[in-house]
């Protein structure tokens, strides 16, 4: 019998997949602990347009990082940060702060996107990774400024 698994089943399958169980095994096991579905006709073509779905939000997922990442690249983001002499922050820059900057300008980037070089502890402009989707990333450039 084919089954298509709903969950991941130890031994059997991932997610999403398409099996050939036994019999007892599918009427018994997998479908009454529902962790998956004979795989009829039906089944098959709304699996087919769900993951067609999936595909079209995927592309145009990726197409709207593009565009942002074209429009990051020009981008300058001011951080004021206290610091001391000659330029030295107390602390150092945090992707939060970057974060805060991109979404002051209109752009809301999450921080955990955020990829900073080594600390940053010194005023001056550094460039730091934005990850928009798998495979897009965009060269941000900071400016940290200090503020007494």
């Amino acid at each position: 019998m084919k089954v298509f698994l709903l969950q991941d089943v130890p031994g059997s399958g991932k997610k999403n997949q398409i099996i050939t169980a036994s019999d007892g095994y599918a009427r018994n096991f997998l479908l009454p602990k529902k962790l998956g579905v004979e795989a009829t006709p039906k089944i098959l073509a709304k699996i087919e347009s769900q993951n067609a779905t999936a595909d079209h939000n995927r592309q145009v997922a990726l197409e709207q990082a593009r565009e942002q990442a074209e429009k990051l690249k020009t981008v300058v983001v001011d951080v004021h940060v206290r610091a001391g002499e000659n330029g030295r922050l107390f602390g150092s820059v945090t992707s939060q702060e970057v974060a805060d900057g991109l979404a002051a300008a209109g752009y809301p980037v999450d921080k955990k996107k955020i990829t900073m070089p080594d600390h940053i502890r010194q005023a001056g402009e550094y460039g730091v990774d934005v990850v928009l989707f798998t495979g897009v990333h965009a060269e941000v450039k900071i400016r940290v400024l200090a503020a007494k």
